[in-house]
């Protein structure tokens, strides 16, 4: 899957293609079309974590898993994981 980012009303979302493959009577592929999901940026994410479990927020890109910078939306994969210490 390769999401595509678009803007909308100030806000950030995704698009996807999706392609399943079914198992059932046999293989079968699917297309199910394009779908677009709201994507919180990884910069407001920060905030609501560190409100919630103090300072100690990072957040690494879900794919290669290197950091992501303090001030950045959002990460080269689209995917990310917010880790925090309280």
């Amino acid at each position: 899957r390769e999401p595509t980012l678009f803007e909308r009303g100030g806000y950030t979302y995704q698009e996807n293609e999706i392609i399943n493959v079914s198992r059932t009577d046999g293989m079968r592929i699917t297309h199910e079309g394009q779908h677009r999901r709201f994507m919180a940026s990884t910069r407001r994410l920060r905030e609501v974590f560190a409100k919630h479990f103090g300072d100690q927020v990072t957040a690494f890109d879900g794919k290669t898993f290197e950091e992501v910078p303090a001030e950045s939306e959002t990460c080269p994969s689209t995917r990310y994981v917010i880790c925090a210490q309280k």
